[in-house]
């Protein structure tokens, strides 16, 4: 009879649920006189005090992300905009897609955040202060040459120079130089596409 009695208080108890963390219920998920399970969702519980943002990025950059590097947020649904740090970085490569997750804590002074809201990021994975760039569009490729189009002046008359340059990062439509430039030069930015090597040039002002 003691034991008996033992297994209906256990199963007693298996009739209450018990939330493993506090918060607000958002929904229930179960009818009721409907069976519940191990397992099964019955209630949602949401809690707005530790939200975080998590993002997979593809794996070339996972050497390039470290904790406490700084993320600019932005939630367009709201317009709001805030940076953050990136707490943790995830060591492993999802097979599936090829990507790894960073993880951003939401601290509880940023109010008003719901979650799975849509959330842009613009990380930082590289600077160079020093760096000379040129639009995108002008440079031009032929096998495994990449060229742009000089404006050097000759006697008084401007004329185009093709010259071989090496790039690095690109950004926003402009390209980082690696070498093939240097500061205070002129490029042709303009009429480019047709040009050949000694052609002159008629130089204009920017409008």
């Amino acid at each position: 009879m003691e034991k008996r009695l033992k297994t209906l208080e256990e199963q007693y108890k298996m009739t209450k649920i018990f939330a493993p963390l506090s918060g607000t219920i958002d929904e229930v998920l179960i009818k009721e006189g409907e069976m519940a399970a191990a397992g099964l969702g019955a209630i949602r519980v949401v809690q707005l005090s530790n939200l975080k943002i998590v993002v997979d990025l593809s794996e070339i950059y996972i050497s390039r992300i470290e904790k406490d590097d700084l993320v600019h947020v932005n939630l367009p649904v709201t317009g709001r905009e805030f940076d953050l740090r990136v707490n943790a970085v995830s060591q492993v490569i999802d097979p599936n897609n090829r990507t790894f997750q960073i993880e951003m804590k939401i601290p509880k002074s940023e109010a008003g955040i719901k979650p799975n809201m849509l959330a842009v990021l613009m990380i930082n994975d590289y600077t160079n202060q020093e760096a000379l760039t040129v639009p995108l569009n002008i440079v031009q490729e032929t096998g495994t040459e990449k060229f742009i189009f000089m404006a050097e002046q000759n006697n008084g008359e401007w004329i185009a120079r093709r010259r071989s340059v090496e790039t690095g990062k690109s950004y926003n439509d402009r390209t980082e130089v690696l070498s093939g430039l240097q500061e205070g030069e002129h490029v042709v930015t303009f009429g480019y596409q047709n040009l050949s090597d000694g052609q002159s040039l008629a130089v204009v002002a920017d409008q």
